[in-house]
């Protein structure tokens, strides 16, 4: 895989006055075969000059405006030569493929004509001291650190640069840990510091960039909740923002956020650990790092956390803002299984139930305003109702997201027809919707009290309604919806909301007649508790978890709830929904 020029890559996306963020959703926006752009954390690799995917190299050559070759090292820039006539040989190959019968063979390989020249050593991924017991001299990472027993020695210390530790024995600090430095980073999903305003005012292009550690509680830490982090990015996570200031001509930049640091042992003896954000000497003073200590049987002797935010600079009108504190984390992971950064296997994901109830298909008969639903599926229970009947039932009910009714459940106005049902088959009329409106669909169990759920549109759906291709709802609320037409961000982000553009329903949660149909809801108009939305485009949305007043107690996702969710497009003014499980 090709190792690109890091610190160019960070020049040139300077030049543009543009965030890591920035950079990232603009290789979405050239992503031409249709997927997700480039992650931050890859970003941050390519940046840190690790080895990336061609892929990666082709999408930020396109996003930054240069060719391929220009982003290589000097000491590869050599090869421009041959990367340049590589198109020539290729349409040889399509030229023979095309003779053979295989010419989509060509075409494919045609995609990536520049990106076949390997580097010369790939560079390992890890830091590896396995074979090393004591940490004799200072040393800076350029990797993760992996170790088995690992004590570092008086007097030196260990420069982590953003990256992280991993022991599968112990590790004991006896000198000092410094976790370095992000440098102009917005980071709205990090639980690290803020950075501190610039302004003598509170004019907004002058303040510094706010994380999610500034606007919600800390999470309670999980095996699956840190195997997320690990696998989106440590650094997204953990890092501290930077401050406002004028100190550079092409953006505000104040002090230097800070990295967090994971740390993940049998045993630690944390000692002395430096995660505190910049001074600046004419801005606002970077966030401070957040740190995970994650420990097992060994146990954990804490240490001194250095955390704080550093001091802004003083102005003719008094001094700037100081950045934020990080964190500090600590989760023993006792008898589940730790991080495997080698194998990637991760921690155990949260218990997977199978659903005992399954929704596999509906399909919709009749006539605008008066649609017969044929619901297949599993486990619905058998012999409900004897005959046909019209009125309500405790355990089914549908919604309209685009007319705002609900249909079929005790204290609706709506009533619906009940044809039959059967422990595979459902079959309810009288829905009075319209073509294209967006429906979602719970069904609930009568004996066992298991829920299912199906969500979308009645079809001819109005051109432009949203699409969504797939989502994934985590045990902590962290939600990713992809797909496309969900429109620009309807405000600056990151940002809170319960104005009902999105929003979130666990179906587990059933009342049984005696309330709302179903209880836990988050993001809608009458719900007090918010989603935090962290970044949205036409494609992609992500929300790291609820803020707000918290859920009524003994209310929380599990692993194989069945759950739904509603997205409006905030311009167009059109909703589809999803319906599936949490993971």
């Amino acid at each position: 895989m090709p190792t690109l020029d890091g610190p160019k890559i960070l020049r040139l996306r300077n030049a543009k006055a543009w965030t890591q963020a920035n950079l990232a959703e603009r290789t979405r926006d050239v992503d031409v075969e249709g997927k997700a752009g480039v992650s931050t954390r890859v970003l941050w690799d390519a940046e840190k000059g690790k080895p990336v995917s061609p892929r990666t190299h082709l999408l930020l050559a396109r996003a930054l405006g240069v060719a391929p070759w220009a982003l290589l090292p000097a000491r590869e820039q050599w090869r421009r030569v041959a990367i340049t006539a590589l198109p020539v040989a290729l349409l040889f190959i399509v030229a023979i493929g095309a003779v053979a019968g295989a010419v989509h063979v060509g075409e494919r390989m045609n995609q990536d004509t520049a990106y076949r020249v390997p580097p010369p050593r790939p560079e390992p991924l890890f830091d590896d001291m396995r074979g090393m017991r004591k940490l004799t001299s200072d040393v800076t990472l350029r990797h993760d650190l992996l170790c088995k027993s690992l004590t570092i020695s008086r007097s030196v210390t260990l420069d982590t640069d953003g990256h992280n530790i991993f022991c599968t024995g112990t590790f004991i600090n006896k000198g000092e840990i410094l976790t370095g430095y992000v440098g102009y980073g917005n980071l709205p999903a990090s639980y690290g510091g803020s950075g501190g305003d610039a302004a003598c005012s509170a004019s907004s292009g002058d303040k510094g960039f706010i994380t999610l550690g500034a606007r919600a509680l800390a999470p309670t830490l999980s095996a699956d909740l840190v195997q997320r982090w690990y696998d989106n990015g440590l650094m997204h996570k953990l890092a501290g923002a930077s401050g406002a200031g004028f100190t550079n001509g092409f953006a505000r930049v104040g002090g230097a956020g800070a990295y967090g640091v994971y740390v993940q042992a049998r045993r630690i003896e944390a000692g002395l650990i430096h995660a505190e954000g910049a001074d600046s000497v004419s801005g606002g003073g970077g966030g401070g790092g957040a740190i995970v200590l994650a420990y097992g049987d060994g146990g954990l002797l804490p240490g001194t956390y250095l955390v704080g935010g550093g001091h802004g600079g003083d102005s003719r009108c008094g001094a700037r803002g100081s950045g934020a504190q990080g964190r500090v984390f600590a989760l023993a992971y006792g008898a589940t299984q730790p991080i495997d950064p080698v194998a990637d296997a991760g921690f155990v994901a949260g218990v997977w139930r199978d659903p005992k109830v399954v929704i596999t298909s509906v399909h919709f008969l009749g006539k605008r305003g008066d649609y017969t639903l044929v619901i297949s599926g599993d486990g619905f229970g058998s012999g409900q109702f004897q005959k046909s009947f019209f009125g309500t039932l405790p355990y089914f009910k549908v919604g309209d997201t685009t007319e705002r009714f609900e249909a079929g459940y005790p204290g609706d106005t709506l009533k619906l027809s009940y044809r039959s049902w059967s422990d595979r088959r459902v079959v309810v009329s009288g829905l009075q919707a319209e073509p294209g409106d967006c429906i979602g669909i719970n069904l609930w169990n009568p004996l066992t009290r298991d829920g299912a759920a199906w969500a979308g549109n009645i079809p001819r759906p109005y051109p432009g309604t949203p699409r969504i291709v797939s989502a994934r709802i985590s045990s902590d609320g962290e939600i990713t919806i992809v797909g496309k037409g969900f429109g620009r961000p309807p405000t600056s982000l990151p940002f809170s909301s319960n104005d009902g553009l999105i929003y979130f329903s666990d179906v587990a949660y059933h009342s049984w007649g005696h309330g709302p149909s179903v209880l836990f809801n988050v993001g809608d108009r009458d719900d007090s508790t918010q989603l935090l939305f962290e970044y949205w485009s036409n494609t992609r949305i992500e929300i790291a978890g609820f803020t707000g007043p918290p859920l009524p107690a003994g209310m929380f996702v599990e692993a194989g709830d069945p759950v739904t969710l509603v997205v409006w497009n905030p311009h167009t003014h059109l909703a589809t929904a999803w319906a599936g499980y949490a993971r």
